[in-house]
């Protein structure tokens, strides 16, 4: 006879599914709760704002001098 328990497709969603799940949420929650990053452009003379999890800024956005850092 078999001993009543739990299914293992039930045991193997609640041990490793659900975790996982929660570890996305919290991950792309993460990101919108990020303080923006300022840069200034030497350029213009100008502060301009880029999210933090996007990359480097290659121009200005304002005047578009790619020598905005220099």
């Amino acid at each position: 006879m078999d001993s009543p328990g739990i299914p293992f497709g039930l045991l193997l969603i609640v041990m490793v599914g659900i975790p996982v799940c929660l570890a996305v949420l919290i991950g792309t929650r993460a990101f919108h709760s990020m303080a923006p990053l300022v840069f200034h452009c030497r350029r213009c003379d100008r502060e301009f704002l880029r999210k933090a999890y996007r990359r480097f800024p290659i121009a200005c956005p304002r005047c578009h001098a790619r020598n905005w850092n220099c």
